[in-house]
């Protein structure tokens, strides 16, 4: 950064160093993630709550471990809870 006068958020972001807390990306990770494990998306809406830490770990994964883990866990409630109202 002082050898090339870059801002510390620039140089944060492209080296891939900040958490990801936009809601629709985080949104377009737990629509992957739920449409990749529906067996374990099923566990979880027949009661198995257990399942929500796993399921978090996936987005985490998917995400290459930059999701805010707490953001993803809302985002991944919030669509599970939309699931079940249609089911």
């Amino acid at each position: 950064m002082l050898q090339t006068g870059e801002a510390p958020e620039a140089a944060s972001e492209r080296l891939g160093l900040l958490q990801l807390s936009d809601e629709a990306l985080l949104e377009a990770l737990v629509e992957r993630v739920v449409a990749a494990h529906p067996a374990q998306v099923a566990h979880y809406l027949a009661g198995k709550s257990t399942v929500l830490g796993w399921l978090v770990g996936q987005v985490m994964a998917a995400s290459a471990g930059r999701a805010n883990p707490q953001k993803a866990r809302e985002v991944l409630l919030t669509h599970l809870e939309r699931l079940r109202s249609t089911s």
